[in-house]
């Protein structure tokens, strides 16, 4: 992928971050996406590369997005409740 303009970028974003909130039903957390893609695939990610994967998913429609980012939250969730160490009374 050659190298593009950094100001280009951040518009294709933001477009694609508008066409997330206005086709889905839930609210999209830029944020909590960004988090959750680090966390499972690569703590090293930087803006630019985390806001490129985040391009390549809103191609697609918003709601298969937002069941990504839950689908995510849910691996999260087990892995946290697996790891948590065990109490007993």
């Amino acid at each position: 992928m050659s190298p593009s303009d950094p100001v280009v970028d951040r518009a294709r974003v933001a477009a694609a971050y508008c066409r997330i909130q206005q086709r889905g039903k839930d609210s999209f957390d830029c944020a909590r996406f960004r988090e959750l893609y680090r966390h499972f695939f690569s703590r090293e990610l930087t803006e630019d590369e985390l806001d490129h994967q985040l391009l390549g998913y809103a191609c697609a429609d918003a709601p298969t997005l937002i069941d990504y980012v839950r689908h995510l939250e849910y691996h999260l969730l087990r892995h946290e409740r697996r790891h948590r160490p065990r109490t007993s009374f």
